[in-house]
């Protein structure tokens, strides 16, 4: 599932009035991707969200007007993609929606904060790293795995 959600910043500080953006990508196994839809609209409306549905999930989701916050889920699968407005449903979703909303959905609740997520130094092959310098080698493996597929150009 990959989601981003696109907010104003609130009033003060340096960030006052500015649009604040974060794309994040969430592996789902295939046997669990069929029922995401359901969990993520079942979770939306507990917490008074209301959901469009396309089946298109191109990106960014059209129709939104510029500046607008909302939160964007393309579907596994090709199910599409679920949408979020804050014009025509100003229930402000939670920063971490989505998260949560995934990690409850794949039994992994305390996934849903992405510090639990960590690489753990303590764990065996990574004694005498730190977390950064693990954090750069899962880094560095996952560009050299998706090399192929990315569109930037050569430095």
């Amino acid at each position: 599932v990959i989601f981003e959600r696109q907010m104003g910043t609130r009033n003060g500080g340096l960030d006052a009035g500015r649009a604040h953006l974060h794309l994040q990508l969430l592996p789902v196994p295939k046997a669990r991707a069929a029922g995401v839809r359901a969990a993520l609209e079942s979770a939306g409306k507990a917490a008074g969200i209301a959901f469009e549905h396309s089946d298109s999930a191109h990106w960014p989701p059209a129709g939104v007007a510029e500046g607008e916050g909302y939160l964007w889920m393309q579907l596994p699968l090709g199910g599409g993609a679920l949408l979020h407005r804050m014009s025509s449903n100003p229930k402000r979703h939670p920063m971490m929606f989505a998260r949560q909303a995934l990690a409850q959905a794949l039994g992994t609740p305390e996934r849903a904060d992405w510090k639990a997520c960590l690489p753990d130094p303590r764990a065996p092959g990574n004694e005498g790293f730190s977390v950064k310098q693990l954090e750069e080698r899962e880094t560095d493996t996952l560009k050299a795995r998706f090399r192929d597929f990315d569109p930037t150009p050569e430095d």
